[in-house]
């Protein structure tokens, strides 16, 4: 009915606002689907197609996004492209450069070598 699927649809798009906030608030930790589910008592199906509808991004592509970001201005203040890659909770340096390098078309050390 018009009623369930409008009551479903708010209720999706409050889940995926509740991840943005908390993901907000933990993005350099190590974070898995399977501890997203058991944190929002949601399966973890459910809870990638209530985010992406919300957001229109994956819970993945969302993360990296934003690490991506956080390690920009942790090198824009001087560290280095690898501390940065750690501190923001990447686990190995390969996966932050691929992912620097989808977001933003250069390598982390050609952008450090920017003017």
């Amino acid at each position: 009915s018009e009623k369930k699927r409008g009551y479903y649809e708010r209720n999706e798009s409050e889940l995926g606002a509740r991840v943005i906030r908390y993901l907000g608030e933990c993005i350099t930790k190590n974070i898995t689907l399977d501890h997203l589910e058991k944190y929002f008592f949601v399966s973890k199906y459910h809870l990638c197609r209530a985010f992406k509808t919300h957001n229109g991004i994956s819970i993945h592509g969302y993360i990296n996004h934003k690490r991506v970001m956080y390690a920009k201005q942790l090198i824009e203040q001087g560290e280095t492209a690898s501390a940065a890659a750690y501190k923001v909770g990447f686990g190995d340096y390969s996966a932050f450069y691929r992912a620097f390098r989808r977001e933003y078309g250069i390598s982390p050390r050609q952008y450090r070598q920017l003017p």
